[in-house]
């Protein structure tokens, strides 16, 4: 391939990689090639500031997915958050050294079935399930 075929592909990549940043700034799921419930799809869930008794929540406060998953928690609330599944042990935890800060995020990728919940150890009305199947 020649300089301007190099340069015609490059351009293409570079094309896509700020489409699907854009998107993702703008607040859009990220794209998915296979189905939902298959492996290696990327899941979001967002942080969001909501209207009631509760002035934070999680959106979907439940996702069903399969192993290999890797779900995206995006901060688009107002207050710095946690996400840390429930129990002695926990399966995941963002950590409470450096909290979710408005405008940013967190990732994990299930390995595991089974069924986890999780909550905000700063606001522990925040909660939310992830049920982790076969493929």
């Amino acid at each position: 391939m020649g300089r301007a075929g190099s340069r015609i592909v490059r351009r293409a990549l570079f094309s896509v990689v700020l489409t699907a940043s854009i998107g993702i700034i703008a607040g859009e799921s990220l794209p998915n090639i296979a189905s939902a419930h298959e492996p290696g799809v990327v899941r979001v869930v967002t942080i969001k500031d909501t209207k009631g008794q509760n002035p934070y929540g999680f959106s979907p406060k439940k996702l069903v997915i399969t192993v290999g998953t890797r779900v995206v928690w995006r901060n688009q609330s107002s207050a710095p958050h946690t996400v840390t599944a429930k129990g002695e042990h926990p399966y995941f935890s963002s950590g409470t050294k450096k909290l979710i800060a408005p405008g940013h995020h967190w990732a994990f990728t299930f390995h595991k079935t089974g069924t986890f919940h999780y909550y905000c150890i700063v606001h522990p009305f925040m909660t939310g399930t992830v049920v982790v199947k076969k493929s």
